[in-house]
Order: structure tokens, then C-alpha cells, then sequence
């Protein structure tokens, strides 16, 4: 179809995932064998339920100091096995088309369009075994014979910790969508050429409706040196899987304002999805440029400014949130919540994903890259250079409160951003031979940008760098054998402290953002067959 290009295909896949843990943790056992006392006829430690029970079998449960855990207590503890089986499947078919559609003075309109349709379906299966561990549920303390179990555990399943994810769902997207590129001007004076680049694409999504994502943007070269360009668009992103159709349970602390003392306790807690959560929708602003000088061959510098602002963000209210809301009288959060009909004690809280969320990050994205031919050992070398950085200028949330908060320069608790990080690479080669030498920076920054001056101790949290080393080598006696090495944080530093503690567990460092590991190696070979 002379210089029109037409493209179909269509795409299955299936994945099966299968999650298994032996020996899950018994809530009614580990605090029976916590509960533990000296027998006053033998001196000897036992658990209490012992002294009314004395064939219960617990086993006492010693929590101070590592190894403290006795075999006999471990295995009185944990019981059974849970698994989960998940099988994701997807069903992709699209149909395009692309060429020249019309000569304007400054050049040919360049038109791609097309169809999409997809289908994307997930199950996941929890099971434990044996089977009758399932329907078990945790008994009151007071019948037991021990203290110490939380109200809210009573009547709940004894693996009520254990990682539940119930999932089954299948959603469709039906997408149409155009992208043109149409010269404007070209070879005026300050203006080598100037084109317009746009876009649209509307999705119709099962469940959600219809949303519409579109792009304009201009890039102007003004000669071989300098070139600028610009991009205002709408974004969408429709819901997961996991945020249509995820529910799992788990445990959660609250502190509940609708109690005498405010009390903080555990209680059960289930993360919902919603089938007909909306896209969010996404305004974003780029400008920035390309400078290629003359004097320096090889150089490349581009930088490049963004804006993005979020409406309608996927998120979930989070627990603690419902619980306030329902406390100022919101209706709806109160019929996501279950209290206790003896002492008023909230017993589950239903945490459902929704649209609540408006999100804006603002930054400056730099590259800068060089490269040049070398003759300093009289063989065929080059020496390549490269820079990435991003200053981060906001990272804010607003949730369904209204209540603002820019996270930017937060690297201490999860879900901030450093002011500055940068990646530098510079790679020498000679013949078959290659060393890159790579150093990555993480700005000092806030452990809590919501914490105030004074309101903590120390909110700094320092900076970070890593340098990793890589070496290779094309053997030429065997074509596309290469044979490499590599030591990642080479100096073995540290991360910086940053502790941080959740419900499962506690962390002293930010693990998204520094290296936890330290000093590693990796010695390996790779072969393409020729």
C-alpha cells in the first residue's frame, strides 16, 4: 500500500503463581503459651491454661532474647500449611495502521492510528491444610484459661495474621487511538524545522465507562545545535487488577476516638477492591531542550521541567482515616466498621479502594552524555560519559481530608522523594575489553516531612553514595562468548539510619531508596551464538 503500513496480532499469555508457608502461626496458641507462670507445686515454668487444663498441651513461650523460642514452643505454635494459587490471563488483539497521509510545504504528515481490544482475568485460590484448619476460630481467653488475647481476636480464624488473598475478577478495554506528527515550518531563518506533535485515544473500560487520554506538543530545532520542545497532555491509568478485584485480610492497630481514653488496640482488618473504581486522570506540562555544541563533538545535554497533577488517584482511605471519619459523623465510613456489641470495641474495618486522592510532583530531569574516540594505548578505544539527575521540586498528596502534604526531600519514611538524585556512569573500552565505573548519589533529606521543627529529635537523614565496578571481556577465540565481573557498593557503605516500624515488622532504613545489602560480586559469562 505504498509507503502505508498495516499491522494486526493478537496475544494470550497465562501465569500461574503458587505462594506456599508451612507451619503458619497459631493467634490462639502464641498467646496461651505467652501467658506463662511458675507451677506452684513443682516450681517449674508452664502456661497457665496448664493449672485449670492440665492436658492442653501448651507448651510456655518464652519471647526474650534470640533462640529464645524453644522446638517443643515453635512447633506448638505453628500448624498446617497455606497456599495460594494465582493465575493471571490476558487476552491482547490490536490493529494498526500507519504512513504518510498528505504532503504539506514543510514535509509529509506522519499518521499512525489503530484498535485495541484486551481482556485480563485473575483467581486466586487461598486453601489451608489440612482443611479443618480453616473454619477454626480463636475462643475467649476467660474460657481458655489464660489472659492476654486481644478482644478483637476472639471469634476470628486462628491464621488470622496469615497473608489471606481472596481475588477473582475479569475486567475489558476497548481503545481507539490516533498519533499524527505535522511539519509546520522547516529551513526558515532560526527555524530548521517545527512540528506538532498530537495524539488522542479514547478507552471504553468495563465497569468505569469511557475516558479520554490526548497529547499536543511542539518541537522546534532551530539549527544542528539547539533544539526545544514542549508537551501539554492528559494521562489516564485505569484501575489493576489487585484494586478491582483484591481482597485480603490482615491485622491493623487503630486508635479509636470513639472510646472512653482513646485506647489504641489491634483489630481485624480487610483491603478491598472496587470493580467500578475511575480512572485516574493525569494533566502534565514538560518543556525543556536538547544542546548538541559544535566545539564538543560527541556531547549531548538535554534538560527538561515537568508538572504533573493527579485527580481522582486510586488509593484506599486507610484504616485509622475510616475510623475518624465515622467519629465526625460520616455515614459511610461508619457502615465500613464493626464494633463489638458487649464493649463497644471495633472488631473489623473494611478498607475499600476509591478514587480519594489528588497527587502533584513537579522536577527537573538533566541528561548530559558524551562520548569520544581514544588513542591513549594505540587501540581501537572510546570513552563514553553519562549523567542522569532529577531535582525533585514537590511531591504532595492531597486525601479525601483535604489536607495537603509535600513529601519532596523526604528519604527517611517510605514515600518521599530526595531533593537530588544522580546516576554517573563513565565507560572505557579498548578492543574486547570494557570497564564501567558507575556512581549513584541519594541527596540528604527529611525523615518525616510531616513531622514539624521540634516535633522530633533528629529529622535529617544523610546523604547516600554507591559506587559499583564492572569489567567484560569478548573473547575472540570464541565468537560471542563474553565473559564478565562485577562488585556492587564497593566501598561497602552503610545506609543511612532511618528506622521505621509496621505492623509486621520494623526496618532501620529506607530499603526503596539505599542498598541494604553491601559489598556483593557477580562473576558470570553470557554467549549469543554468532
Amino acid at each position: 500500500f505504498g509507503d502505508w503500513r498495516i499491522d494486526g496480532y493478537y496475544q494470550y499469555g497465562h501465569n500461574r503463581d503458587l505462594l506456599r508457608y508451612d507451619d503458619t502461626l497459631r493467634i490462639d496458641r502464641i498467646y496461651r503459651g505467652i501467658d506463662s507462670v511458675v507451677n506452684p507445686a513443682t516450681g517449674e515454668i508452664i502456661c497457665r491454661s496448664t493449672l485449670t487444663f492440665p492436658t492442653d498441651g501448651c507448651v510456655p513461650v518464652n519471647l526474650f532474647g534470640a533462640g529464645s523460642v524453644s522446638e517443643a514452643a515453635r512447633a506448638y505454635v505453628t500448624e498446617g500449611r497455606f497456599e495460594q494459587v494465582q493465575d493471571v490471563t490476558e487476552h491482547v488483539a490490536e490493529f494498526t495502521v500507519q504512513g504518510s497521509l498528505l504532503h504539506l510545504p514543510a514535509g509529509p504528515i506522519s499518521l499512525a492510528t489503530g484498535i485495541n481490544w484486551r481482556s485480563e482475568a485473575v483467581e486466586n485460590r487461598p486453601r489451608t491444610t489440612p482443611a479443618a484448619l480453616a473454619s477454626q476460630t480463636v475462643p475467649p481467653a476467660s474460657t481458655q484459661g489464660y489472659r492476654g488475647l486481644p478482644s478483637s481476636y476472639t471469634g476470628a480464624g486462628i491464621f488470622e495474621r496469615t497473608a489471606v488473598n481472596y481475588l477473582q475478577g475479569r475486567y475489558e478495554v476497548a481503545e481507539l487511538f490516533a498519533e499524527a506528527a505535522i511539519p509546520l515550518l522547516a529551513n526558515r531563518t532560526l527555524l530548521q524545522s517545527l512540528t506538532l506533535h498530537t495524539a488522542l485515544r479514547y478507552a471504553r473500560y468495563s465497569g468505569s465507562g469511557t475516558v479520554a487520554a490526548w497529547k499536543g506538543g511542539l518541537d522546534w530545532e532551530l539549527n544542528d545545535a539547539l533544539r526545544l520542545r514542549a508537551t501539554r497532555s492528559r494521562d489516564v491509568r485505569a484501575g489493576s487488577l489487585s484494586e478491582r478485584f483484591d481482597f485480603r485480610g490482615g491485622g491493623s492497630v487503630i486508635t479509636d476516638p470513639g472510646l472512653p481514653g482513646t485506647p489504641t488496640y489491634p483489630i481485624v482488618a480487610t483491603r478491598s477492591g472496587n470493580p467500578s473504581v475511575n480512572p485516574e486522570k493525569a494533566d502534565t506540562w514538560t518543556s525543556g531542550f536538547v544542546y548538541k555544541p559544535a566545539f564538543a563533538p560527541g556531547l549531548s545535554i538535554s534538560a527538561d521541567y515537568y508538572d504533573i497533577g493527579i485527580g481522582n488517584a486510586i488509593s484506599v482511605l486507610g484504616v485509622q482515616n475510616i475510623v475518624n471519619r465515622c467519629q465526625a459523623g460520616n455515614a459511610q465510613s461508619c457502615a465500613l466498621i464493626l464494633r463489638s456489641s458487649t464493649d463497644g470495641r471495633i472488631l473489623f474495618v473494611r478498607d475499600m479502594v476509591l478514587n480519594v486522592a489528588g497527587i502533584r510532583s513537579r522536577g527537573v530531569d538533566v541528561e548530559m552524555a558524551w562520548r569520544q574516540r581514544l588513542s591513549w594505548l594505540g587501540g581501537d578505544e572510546s570513552l563514553a560519559v553519562r549523567l542522569l539527575a532529577n531535582r525533585t521540586l514537590a511531591m504532595s498528596e492531597t486525601g479525601i481530608t483535604g489536607i495537603k502534604v509535600d513529601r519532596s526531600d523526604q528519604t527517611g519514611v517510605v514515600g518521599g522523594a530526595p531533593a537530588w538524585q544522580t546516576n554517573m556512569s563513565v565507560a572505557y573500552r579498548r578492543d574486547s575489553l570494557q570497564l564501567t565505573l558507575q556512581e549513584r548519589l541519594i541527596s540528604s533529606g527529611r525523615y518525616n516531612a510531616m513531622l514539624a521543627s521540634g516535633g522530633i529529635d533528629n529529622n535529617h537523614v544523610a546523604s547516600a553514595a554507591y559506587t559499583n565496578l564492572r569489567g567484560s571481556w569478548s573473547l575472540r577465540q570464541q565468537p560471542g562468548l563474553t565473559v564478565y565481573a562485577q562488585v556492587s557498593n564497593l566501598f561497602d557503605h552503610n545506609p543511612p539510619r532511618a528506622p521505621d516500624w509496621t505492623f509486621i515488622g520494623s526496618a532501620p532504613t529506607n530499603e526503596s531508596l539505599f542498598d541494604v545489602l553491601g559489598r556483593r560480586y557477580v562473576i558470570g559469562f553470557s554467549y549469543e551464538r554468532p
